[in-house]
């Protein structure tokens, strides 16, 4: 794709109004917080008997399903739902975290199948040979097997960006098909799907050609759009090229195996192989990006739903207190906590596999260029490993908040109790 020395590191005005934005999101977020703590007296929130005032929730109205919970479920399950900012921020965090690690794992991915489907499935040659004579070539190797003749082109109707125009010449090596799931036949022109959606080119649409060097300016019907992200552009066979009285003398040659060669009349060799490895380096090369993007969703989890308990925990400690005094095992309590946090895992989970997959698919648009389309691709393995890691995120985050209910002092946390 790229032949440079070096990157260098540029950064545009969008960046920094990214950070203007997020500064701005967390001053106005705290100032929100505090401000209710600025109209009363300290006297008041020192002495801690402000009480929280209960009220039923919807699920007590189901009284065969409520009156088999326990008296720590249904404690956990009225919290949830009274404190509702508290819970909609641990869901905003728990869907953000899959989301960032369905990105992660499915960005590498979607890459690994472009190539799998590009180099297995698309095309099966083995060695791809490009020769300056194809006339003194083809003398001294008859048994030359697929042709293709690469052309930039200028399309109309377009998306304002010359695009190559590849012949296809009979053969078993060029197996793209289209999104009905045919092969390329004679008769007309095959648009690939990148180039079709950003041109709004569709079957049966007439599309001028021109190629360049050449005056002449061919019209031909789209036959069907090619379901490829590589070579964006269009196809056309050698014996629909040809009958148009288009200029055919093609410079590469596709081979198998068995096919001997020398490098007479060659300006280049390169094997499928190789270039299935250049394709694996570039993605390993990005590969400390896509971890990245997983540690912080891991950060994501695990802070918000860390300070999301010890506030909890501290608003509820002479709460806990209490119980504990009237008989509550430690471990109920424990459970308490793990069924609130349990819950808000649970629906941050399932909001955040669909947003997952979404972004996934607009953060692998990002990569696609005009001659290369990056497609979103995952499967159960990806949504199996990013759950496992957010319940592990979210169950160990629950772990650290249950300790500290084993610590608290029953003395200190009931006193000023009237």
């Amino acid at each position: 794709m790229f032949s440079l020395p070096s990157w260098q590191i540029s950064y545009n005005f969008s960046a920094l109004l990214v950070m203007i934005i997020i500064v701005l999101i967390c001053v106005f977020s705290a100032y929100f917080a505090a401000r209710g703590g600025t109209k009363g007296l300290p006297a008041i929130y020192l002495h801690g008997t402000t009480e929280n005032q209960g009220r039923e929730v919807w699920l007590e109205h189901w009284h065969g399903l409520w009156k088999h919970l326990t008296y720590t479920s249904r404690w956990g399950l009225r919290d949830v739902f009274i404190n509702r900012t508290r819970t909609l921020m641990g869901i905003v965090g728990v869907a953000g975290g899959i989301m960032l690690t369905i990105a992660g794992i499915g960005m590498p991915q979607s890459m690994n199948h472009l190539i799998n489907k590009t180099y297995n499935n698309d095309y099966s040659y083995h060695q791809r040979v490009n020769v300056n004579n194809i006339n003194s070539f083809k003398q001294s190797h008859p048994q030359a097997k697929q042709w293709l003749q690469v052309n930039q082109a200028h399309f109309s109707p377009d998306d304002g960006y010359n695009r190559s125009l590849i012949i296809v010449d009979r053969g078993q090596f060029v197996n793209v098909k289209t999104t009905e799931g045919k092969h390329i036949q004679d008769g007309g022109l095959y648009v690939t799907h990148g180039f079709a959606q950003r041109a709004k080119i569709h079957k049966g649409n007439h599309l001028k050609v021109k190629t360049f060097g050449s005056d002449k300016q061919y019209t031909f019907k789209v036959k069907g759009i090619v379901n490829s992200e590589t070579n964006q552009g269009a196809y056309i066979t050698a014996h629909t090229w040809q009958k148009a009285h288009g200029f055919y003398q093609p410079s590469i040659l596709l081979t198998d195996k068995n096919y001997q060669h020398s490098k007479e009349n060659t300006t280049s060799i390169v094997s499928i192989n190789e270039q299935k490895k250049n394709a694996h380096n570039f993605i390993n090369s990005l590969m400390s990006i896509f971890a990245l993007i997983i540690f912080f969703g891991a950060l994501l989890i695990i802070i918000v739903l860390y300070n999301l308990g010890s506030l909890s925990f501290i608003e509820r400690t002479r709460d806990y207190a209490t119980l504990r005094v009237l008989g509550i095992h430690k471990k109920e309590l424990q459970e308490l906590t793990l069924i609130e946090n349990l819950i808000t895992t649970l629906i941050g989970w399932v909001v955040g596999i669909p947003a997952g997959i979404w972004f996934l698919g607009r953060y692998v648009d990002t990569f696609s260029t005009i001659n290369l389309e990056y497609s979103r691709y995952y499967n159960w393995q990806t949504i199996l490993l990013s759950s496992l890691f957010v319940w592990l995120c979210s169950l160990s985050t629950t772990l650290f908040i249950s300790r500290r209910i084993k610590n608290i002092d029953m003395v200190q946390a009931l006193k000023g109790v009237e």
